[in-house]
């Protein structure tokens, strides 16, 4: 099993949420940790879990972010986490992969499938190995979500 660690200089997670169905909210979340644990015979036995800190949320509008860090919708003060936990990994095709697991929002548990495309592998040079992979998954009602990331590990 090899152990991947988040490139947070080169990894984001987005959003886009419909607001009163007449415009689109882009947002981000900026602090946030992936963990990947990969099975390097069988990528199927993997795990990912993530875990988005809400309180990191920027919608580029002081007053809106601050009513999404409210009891009206995240939470925060009880609910600092986005949380999310893979049960299983299916592989489609060459490049692509199915991942589900348990996403909790606030004290709401939901089980989604994203899905993966697999970037590739690439030495830096400073010889680490990069792993880079992009997924989306249309989250509850009407909130997407973008996640792209880069991984890396020491070469062993």
């Amino acid at each position: 099993m090899a152990t991947w660690q988040l490139d947070n200089a080169h990894s984001e997670i987005e959003f886009k949420v419909r607001h009163m169905m007449i415009s689109t909210v882009k947002g981000q979340f900026s602090a946030f940790e992936i963990n990947v644990t990969e099975d390097e015979k069988d990528f199927e036995k993997s795990s990912v879990e993530v875990k988005i800190d809400v309180s990191s949320i920027s919608t580029n509008n002081d007053q809106r972010d601050q009513h999404l860090k409210s009891s009206d919708f995240f939470d925060v003060a009880t609910y600092p986490y986005i949380t999310f936990k893979s049960t299983s990994i299916s592989k489609d095709d060459e490049d692509s992969y199915k991942i589900t697991g348990d996403l909790t929002i606030r004290d709401v548990t939901k089980s989604v499938t994203f899905d993966i495309e697999y970037g590739g592998t690439a030495k830096d040079p400073w010889v680490m190995i990069r792993w880079a992979i992009q997924y989306k998954v249309k989250l509850i009602g009407q909130i997407s979500a973008l996640l792209g990331m880069r991984l890396w590990k020491p070469e062993e």
